[in-house]
């Protein structure tokens, strides 16, 4: 009973760090602490560590080189503080997972493995977002192809599609001490991280919401700007980044779900 309390003192401890921090919120924090107690008591600490790669990195890469990023927040929906909101867009299909497990414990690697996976999915499409931004090219939309601003949702760069592979092998390599049969399993999960960072922005394009500013006929993001109402232009009205991460993970898991289930 003392080692798991021990755990849930160091998951809150982090999640006050992190608001400490500003990399959360307070509704962020508390809601990360639900996620990572969630994945805990389902997975004990091996659940912990794929977790932790992807917020210790996705994290510091946020913050890495943000004055060279600071032109996307006319764009962005939110600030680089993470709301409860992402925090469950990013984990509650973890969460979802760990309840799973739970029911069916007799197959522990099978949902550590697709538990990898999303985040896997997670951070690949961080690492893409953040660093491609760097890119000294403009990002290209997939449809119509085009050059657009960076922050655009929907638009790539082979600087951004190198680190989403490199996001999504970072945390598949951390977290393969605790997957059996992990020479096999490695290249499934890294695949399928890359494929739910494609489908974030597949999405992107195609379905997101995307606004346009009255006063300065920017296309962004945000419902106000330049103190005014923006008007969509593009997508589904509950379609904005949050959904588009949570339905990325999502399908990507259940698609692997599937391919790992009749092997």
């Amino acid at each position: 009973m003392i080692i798991p309390l021990l755990f849930i003192i160091f998951i809150a401890t982090i999640a006050y760090i992190s608001y400490k921090s500003k990399a959360l919120s307070i509704s962020g924090a508390i809601s990360s602490v639900f996620v990572g107690a969630s994945i805990y008591f389902s997975f004990g600490f091996p659940g912990l560590v794929p977790l932790g790669l992807f917020f210790a990195s996705s994290s510091m890469i946020s913050k890495w080189k943000k004055e060279r990023k600071a032109q996307m927040a006319s764009i962005l929906e939110k600030g680089e503080r993470r709301d409860y909101v992402q925090v469950l867009a990013n984990g509650g299909i973890p969460v979802l997972i760990s309840i799973f497990n739970i029911v069916d414990h007799d197959d522990r690697n099978f949902w550590f493995i697709l538990l990898t996976i999303s985040f896997a999915c997670a951070n690949a499409d961080t690492w893409a977002s953040e660093i491609g931004s760097l890119s000294r090219i403009k990002p290209i939309l997939l449809f119509p192809p085009k050059f657009v601003e960076k922050g655009t949702s929907g638009a790539v760069t082979v600087l951004g599609t190198f680190a989403s592979i490199l996001g999504s092998s970072f945390v598949a390599l951390g977290s393969s001490f605790f997957i059996k049969n992990d020479a096999q399993s490695l290249p499934f999960i890294i695949l399928f991280g890359f494929i739910g960072a494609l489908i974030d922005t597949l999405f992107g394009c195609f379905f997101q919401r995307k606004n346009k500013c009255l006063v300065c006929h920017a296309e962004t993001e945000k419902r106000i700007h330049c103190g005014e109402y923006t008007v969509k232009t593009k997508g589904f009205v509950w379609m904005n980044n949050d959904a588009v991460n949570f339905l990325s993970i999502f399908i990507a898991t259940v698609i692997a779900y599937f391919i790992l289930d009749k092997n």
